[in-house]
């Protein structure tokens, strides 16, 4: 679990910043152009300090929006990611909401162009 702290970068100028808080928990802050980005979903709030859990089977799962809303953003950690022109190691992402949630749909360009973040050095 330790491979996923720290700061990370993607090719579109995100950053992901990830400290380590117990056992199994996270603090994360997704940034764009080195700010936050707003949730709209969630009254606004910025993308700082969001509850992440990490489960072995789904790796590193961040809250998105309040626990249990089902609006999350899901890491992998991959060493030596193939798919990295330089090989290095990478956090690669995923989305996942409840499908009922279609409404998140516009939300989404928010929060992509999500593709994989490899550490800052």
């Amino acid at each position: 679990m330790d491979n996923y702290v720290g700061d990370w970068d993607d090719e579109s100028g995100r950053r992901l910043c990830i400290n380590r808080l117990d056992a199994n928990g996270f603090s994360v802050s997704l940034l764009a152009n080195g700010q936050p980005i707003a949730r709209p979903w969630y009254g606004n709030r910025p993308s700082t300090e969001m509850i992440g859990r990490y489960d072995a089977e789904y790796g590193l799962v961040v809250e998105l929006w309040e626990i249990g809303k089902g609006f999350s953003l899901h890491l992998a950690f991959e060493p030596h990611f193939e798919l990295d022109e330089q090989n290095r190691d990478a956090l690669c992402v995923g989305l996942s909401r409840f499908q009922k949630d279609e409404f998140l749909n516009e939300y989404y360009p928010l929060l992509g162009p999500l593709r994989h973040f490899v550490r800052r050095p």
